[in-house]
């Protein structure tokens, strides 16, 4: 599932399509839409995938163009069947 979001006049909105300063949120997102997000946003298509592994770890790594900041937070409950993924960017 891909959600996209702005806020506008301390209002959010849901938005269709990418536009600068969004809030991209995916949960349990399908191969298009990781690709679809990649595409827009120019990043690599491994680094989506490794930031939708519950596995990996913490860090900040700086790519060619973007910097990659995955934080793993501790839940005792679970609220969807997989991992949510998010990321602010400029189209």
């Amino acid at each position: 599932m891909l959600n996209i979001y702005r806020t506008d006049e301390r209002v959010l909105n849901k938005l269709t399509d990418f536009r600068d300063g969004v809030w991209v949120q995916m949960v349990d997102p399908t191969s298009n839409e990781l690709s679809r997000v990649a595409e827009q946003y120019e990043i690599e298509l491994d680094d989506l995938a490794t930031a939708m592994d519950d596995e990996e770890s913490s860090r900040i790594s700086l790519e060619d163009g973007y910097t990659l900041i995955l934080v793993d937070i501790p839940s005792r409950y679970r609220f969807s069947t997989g991992v949510s993924l998010h990321l602010y960017g400029y189209a």
